[in-house]
């Protein structure tokens, strides 16, 4: 089974999306969802068509939306086994929250890139805003790739050029001496002329003079400007080198040890106390403060990495909040989760639509919080 839909309105950028599963119901379910809310081409096929259809597609997302995280492990297994590793696009699993833990135990190993664990009914909010991260990672990654190849064509042809103007320098180099030491031959070959003709001229002490200025002068300059240029081409071999380990080393070692600042914005000074607790083992550095003014106050002079705010406080409540930071030029940029006792379409729809980057129902499960996090932040927690 295979389906291709796209949606009714248009935009420049379009994505392939591959919807793996085994179930007809639950794939029409999902493809619903994603169609009301992307331009992008969707297929769907069944798990024993995964590894046919990623080679074929070429998809941006794969997402596996199984009966079971069996199931999907199985399909992704395999589409692991057949399919080079450079040829596997970021994966998203969609599973249920009872197999939460087997799911972030998944991502942790970096078999999946993230999941979604809100089943047996589909949050559409949810299942949206994981598309979305999953469609915007993808694009950062192929936007950073894209950078990395301009750049690198850029030193590429910068020292190419510097090593073609080196060698002509040698090249330059080498040519005034021959000519400087032809000049003199030249001058010597007369010099001797001249003093045969008339008998007066010294030969003999000419000779040894211009010898000696061979010798002591123009050879040892001529080495000297050899050793410069030579200096020069292995300095220019040097950061060529140096240049491309770097952006290996950017390209492939993640830093897991960088301190994650998160503001907790909750009224509850229990669930701040708890939450603080249970990141007490990680690299979350949590500040909590207890209203929306106290928020405020501290990011007048801070700028943490995350927010974490809940929906629902006195006074200056969660989605007021929001807009506030998100009309701030210093603050849009945070991201924020949304902390919420109640699993509503509205709630989560407001805060997605004010500006929330994802929402977390309490009480809080520590394995969705820390994928969610990581997966914000692009930071190990």
């Amino acid at each position: 089974m295979e389906h291709f839909n796209k949606s009714q309105n248009s935009t420049t950028q379009e994505f392939r999306i591959l919807l793996v599963g085994n179930s007809s119901d639950e794939i029409r379910d999902v493809c619903h969802i994603l169609r009301k809310e992307y331009t992008q081409y969707i297929s769907s096929v069944f798990e024993h068509e995964a590894v046919e259809n990623v080679k074929r597609l070429k998809p941006d997302l794969i997402i596996v939306a199984c009966s079971t995280i069996t199931v999907a492990e199985d399909v992704i297994a395999d589409i692991r086994r057949k399919v080079p590793a450079e040829q596997i696009p970021y994966t998203l699993m969609f599973c249920s929250i009872k197999e939460s833990s087997v799911a972030y135990k998944l991502y942790r190993e970096g078999v999946i890139d993230y999941f979604v664990a809100d089943r047996p009914l589909y949050d559409p909010y949810s299942v949206v805003a994981a598309v979305t991260q999953a469609l915007n990672h993808t694009q950062n990654i192929k936007r950073i790739g894209r950078d990395f190849g301009q750049l690198d064509k850029y030193f590429a042809d910068t020292l190419n050029s510097g090593d073609d103007k080196l060698h002509e320098a040698v090249r330059t180099s080498n040519q005034i001496t021959r000519f400087i030491f032809d000049e003199l031959n030249n001058l010597k070959v007369q010099l001797n002329a001249a003093g045969r003709e008339t008998g007066i001229l010294d030969t003999s002490y000419v000779n040894q003079q211009l010898t000696s200025l061979q010798e002591t002068k123009l050879h040892p300059t001529q080495n000297h400007l050899l050793k410069v240029f030579q200096q020069q081409s292995e300095w220019i071999n040097e950061f060529r080198q140096g240049y491309a380990d770097k952006v290996v080393q950017m390209q492939v070692q993640p830093d897991d040890n960088i301190t994650i600042q998160v503001l907790l914005v909750d009224d509850d000074e229990f669930y701040r106390e708890a939450l603080a607790a249970m990141f007490e083992d990680t690299n979350l550095k949590i500040e909590g403060v207890g209203s929306g003014k106290q928020a405020l106050e501290y990011l007048q002079g801070e700028k943490p990495d995350l927010i974490l705010l809940d929906y629902q406080m006195p006074g200056l409540n969660g989605l007021d909040l929001l807009q506030l930071i998100k009309k701030d030029s210093l603050l849009r940029d945070i991201p924020v989760i949304m902390l919420t006792g109640y699993s509503s379409r509205e709630i989560v729809g407001n805060s997605i639509i004010t500006g929330a980057t994802d929402f977390i129902v309490k009480p809080s499960d520590r394995a969705v919080m820390i994928s969610k996090i990581e997966k914000i932040t692009g930071k190990t927690v």
